[in-house]
């Protein structure tokens, strides 16, 4: 009686809810799920599955559409997109790496829960990749085990045991060890990797993310500590490495070789770990990793190979590394080309045996370094640009120069006493192109050094000394109009600049006394670069910053540079494509203090 009198009671129930049109109206007018019909002025009843399918509970053939979407998908395909390694957990396993590599088995994409912690202890090979904002993977605290093989370097055919596997890593594609092109449309996003309190965390062989022959990869926004590389990228062609923050990596942040192409690094905070003792190559002798951002030629055995259209931009870039942005070739017929370091801001409190901020070595052919802040403690020059000799079997052999390098406005500071030092700015090699930088430093005086007469420089200023700047050249060399064969000439202006007339405001309030600014212009192509000269000596009630018009819209937003003149100090600078207006504030969002007035510099592309 008592379940005939329930069941009376919820027909009752289902009944009266159906015979208020007024109320299911008014609920149907706010649901989300577009499959039922909800714009025929009544409630239509929805036919579950499970009535076809006698009183299974089976929902799996229910179908919806996304909202906007054009397809509709049962919940069964729907529940295919993803997999979570929890779902595949068995009660016997200790950790959680069992669970993850039978969800990367079934070849789609993991799923990581948001606030959760994974520990793994062996790599995890992923078809489609891994995301989970808000979600940890730690490794065993005992660490991974790290093979090293005894491979012939190409080189110079000799046999060097080294870690070329993929299982020295906590992610890795596949089809690591393909011989073309296999795996396409990797995504790694959100996580973090916390290698603290193993033996990895120091531990330069091992790599977070470990990708090699596959296609159009993108990491984006995930956290690491610890590690040799947070991306280990081999032999790849479309990669993108973005919004992300990697601290303390003993090799590199983003490293890229074996021929990479189409690589863009962007927008990352990337911290080297501190110099480190290596009594194997003296007493003293500390070095730090190798770069920031890498982009190298050669193959893990040093073969030959060549990469092309590599981009470095907007990256914030410190610590002990012996390069900010480092590119080389280390294999002989050998090349990169069409590389690019953008906006890039370097503050790299380099030791010995260090590089510079932003160093190209070796057959680099075309590229770009621009509106770049390099600020580097030793080596021989906070941009550098150098050929280099490959060790070989038959001796030393050179891998070639960089060629046809442009350098435009970076602000270049170089406190180093390296008696190797020439410059702030050293460019060797030919055809390079240097225009509207900023200088501070350099041990002997000099502000730029060159080597070849077919090297440009224009338009340099020394803000130290109120004066342009002073080059060397490098024994052998003449450039007429720039350099004289002694190296101690002015070098001149700034050739084919507009002016133009800025409308001057501020945030907030309004700007003390000053004179109407000095502003230029140039263009190449849909490259602008703008210069701003401004003597102010009272702010008056001007709060936040200081806004200038610029000449043309950017596509982006670009950050550029800037100096006080008194106090001595930078300034934050932006192009920002949102007002059209280039922003000037001091490093703590302020209006920018000064009694003089500053200079400023930036460049941008236009719409």
């Amino acid at each position: 009686m008592t379940s005939r009198f329930l069941a009376r009671c919820a027909a009752s129930a289902v009944a009266l809810l159906l015979a208020m049109p007024a109320m299911g109206q008014q609920r149907a007018s706010t649901e989300r799920d577009p499959s039922p019909n909800f714009n025929t002025g009544t409630l239509r009843r929805l036919k579950l599955p499970m009535e076809d399918q006698g009183s299974t509970g089976d929902l799996s053939g229910f179908s919806t559409r996304a909202i906007n979407g054009q397809v509709t998908r049962t919940l069964a395909e729907r529940a295919t997109d993803v997999v979570r390694p929890e779902d595949y957990r068995s009660l016997a396993d200790a950790d959680d790496t069992l669970s993850f590599k039978r969800a990367a088995a079934t070849g789609r994409l993991i799923s990581l829960t948001d606030g959760k912690t994974y520990t793994v202890c062996e790599a995890i090979p992923v078809k489609r990749g891994v995301i989970g904002p808000g979600a940890t993977v730690k490794a065993c605290a005992s660490g991974f085990p790290v093979p090293y093989e005894d491979v012939l370097l190409e080189t110079t055919k000799t046999t060097a045991s080294i870690p070329i596997n993929a299982v020295n890593s906590i992610f890795h594609n596949v089809n690591w060890t393909a011989n073309d092109f296999v795996d396409d449309g990797l995504i790694f996003q959100g996580f973090t990797v916390d290698l603290r309190g193993t033996s990895l965390y120091e531990h330069g062989a091992f790599h977070i993310i470990k990708v090699r022959k596959a296609r159009n990869v993108v990491v984006d926004g995930i956290t690491t500590y610890g590690g040799g590389d947070m991306t280990a990228f081999q032999a790849t062609d479309g990669t993108i490495v973005r919004n992300s923050r990697a601290y303390r990596f003993r090799n590199a942040g983003a490293d890229h070789w074996e021929g990479p192409s189409n690589a863009l690094v962007e927008n990352n905070e990337l911290v080297c770990s501190e110099r480190y003792p290596r009594p194997d190559l003296g007493p003293g002798v500390k070095i730090g990793p190798d770069g920031a951002v890498m982009f190298t030629a050669a193959s893990s055995t040093l073969g030959s190979a060549h990469g092309r259209n590599l981009v470095s931009r907007g990256n914030r870039i410190s610590g002990g590394c012996n390069a900010g942005v480092f590119v080389n070739i280390l294999a002989l017929n050998s090349s990169l080309t069409n590389v690019v370091s953008e906006g890039d801001i370097i503050d790299a409190s380099l030791g010995e045996n260090a590089m510079g901020a932003i160093v190209f070595e070796g057959n680099v052919i075309g590229g770009r370094i621009s509106n770049t802040i390099a600020k580097n403690g030793n080596g021989p020059a906070s941009i550098l640009l150098r050929p280099d000799e490959i060790d070989t079997n038959q001796g030393k052999r050179s891998s070639g120069a960089p060629e046809k390098v442009q350098v435009n406005a970076p602000q270049v500071v170089n406190w180093t006493t390296d008696p190797d030092n020439y410059s702030p700015i050293t460019l060797r090699g030919q055809n390079h192109v240097l225009t509207e930088a900023m200088l501070v430093g350099g041990s002997n005086g000099t502000s730029v050094t060159v080597d070849d007469a077919t090297t440009t420089v224009s338009g340099t200023f020394n803000p130290e000394s109120g004066a342009f700047g002073t080059v060397n050249c490098l024994s052998g060399c003449v450039n007429p109009g720039t350099v004289t064969s002694n190296g101690a000439t002015k070098i001149a202006t700034g050739v084919g600049s507009t002016q133009w007339f800025p409308t001057v405001s501020c945030f907030s309030g309004s700007l003390g006394t000053n004179e109407p600014p000095t502003a230029r212009f140039s263009q190449n192509g849909k490259q602008i670069t703008a210069r701003i000269s401004h003597e102010i000596t009272s702010l008056g009630s001007c709060a936040n910053g200081i806004l200038y018009t610029l000449p043309s819209r950017p596509a982006y937003d670009a950050a550029g540079f800037g100096r006080n003149r008194s106090p001595g100090s930078t300034l934050s600078v932006l192009a920002a494509q949102s007002s059209s207006a280039l922003i000037v504030q001091d490093t703590a969002g302020n209006a920018p203090a000064t009694t003089s007035g500053y200079d400023v510099t930036v460049t941008y592309e236009v719409q």
